[in-house]
């Protein structure tokens, strides 16, 4: 197999991967439609890793949903991942703070949401780059190709049935039973997460059992009465969105911004006039350098929004919140302030303004 790429319509997902897996080969195999990119990692045809640049996003909103840790431990994290490069699960478990156990199902459960994505797709790319790729480089051991993609297409099958009773997840629920006696670890575990405030995708997250089985176990404790429809859509469904997605945020763009800043320095004079914004800054320059910390800052900013929300259930009210809640420190709001950064809540969102 010297080259292996083409049109997903062609060839589907599920037999490139058979293919790869029963010719024991190595290197990535990169899947892509208008959504999503996707690696994944094979080792003499045993699967290894599963990658995508949402990673860090969906992750983050998994673990502080689930309580697994705070947000400030969170903000950490992606601080020191920004040197490191490393898994944002990785530097969590090397701290202490996720546990062995925590750390294999998280893995386990985003593996399984990559897949049962991907497997669906009719249309898209895919390329397969032959390297060397080690059994080490795995996260955790994951289970043979085989058994995901049967599980993966089980649940593909079984999802029309319960998508015509949680056909969104905005949807609300309500609390319903009173100590039903036989509910399984995994009824507990949602049961106790339904309370008339988290919507679907909360509980999605906060169970850590993944789309598939957080919405079944759903449908199985509504069949019993054990829970009962709230509301179709929750009163906050602008809020229901993956960690940083808002602003398009990611580790990868924060990465490069040492990069831009030194390409937009040495631009010559014109081309810079004509291609980057002019922010009225309040010290009145406007370098092209204070134009990349204005970005850099207002990109901290709504992380740190997107960190309150989550640790609160809303957005703040003033920048103060987030320095009480030690999100952002004193000196970061004196610094938005310097750059003319001013936020405001709407009605469910924000709105950031730069400049006088």
């Amino acid at each position: 197999m010297t080259s292996l790429q083409g049109s997903i319509k062609d060839f589907g997902v599920a037999d490139i991967l058979q293919l790869l897996s029963q010719q024991q080969k190595s290197g990535i195999l990169l899947v892509e439609n208008d959504r999503l990119t996707a690696e994944i990692y094979f080792s003499n045809g045993t699967l290894v890793d599963v990658k995508t640049p949402k990673d860090t996003d969906r992750l983050g909103a998994i673990l502080v949903k689930s309580s697994l840790l705070t947000a400030e431990q969170f903000r950490q994290a992606l601080e020191k991942q920004k040197n490191t490069f490393d898994h944002i699960c990785s530097i969590l478990f090397a701290q202490g703070i996720l546990s062995r156990e925590n750390f294999e199902r998280i893995i386990l459960t985003y593996t399984y949401e990559i897949f049962y994505d991907i497997l669906q797709w009719h249309t898209g790319t895919y390329r397969f780059v032959a390297q060397t790729v080690t059994l080490e480089s795995s996260l955790v051991q994951l289970p043979g190709l085989e058994s995901i993609l049967l599980d993966v297409l089980r649940m593909i099958d079984e999802w029309p049935d319960i998508k015509s009773v949680i056909n969104s997840f905005d949807m609300l629920f309500e609390n319903n039973y009173a100590a039903l006696p036989d509910l399984d670890p995994d009824e507990e575990r949602v049961c106790a997460l339904v309370d008339g405030k988290r919507s679907v995708q909360d509980i999605i997250d906060a169970s850590v059992l993944g789309s598939f089985y957080a919405c079944k176990t759903l449908v199985l404790l509504l069949e019993r009465g054990a829970i009962r429809l709230l509301s179709k859509r929750a009163e906050t469904q602008d809020d229901n969105k993956n960690i940083f997605s808002r602003a398009g945020i990611s580790i990868a763009a924060c990465g490069c911004l040492a990069g831009v800043v030194a390409l937009i320095v040495f631009m010559p004079g014109s081309f810079l006039e004509s291609t980057v914004p002019v922010f009225g800054l309040q010290s009145g320059e406007n370098t092209a350098l204070q134009q990349a910390f204005v970005c850099d800052e207002a990109m901290k900013l709504e992380k740190a929004l997107e960190i309150y929300r989550l640790t609160t259930g809303s957005y703040p009210e003033t920048l103060k919140n987030l320095s009480d809640q030690r999100i952002l420190s004193a000196q970061d709001i004196v610094r938005l302030q310097k750059y003319a950064i001013a936020y405001s809540k709407t009605k469910g969102s924000y709105a950031i303004k730069i400049g006088p």
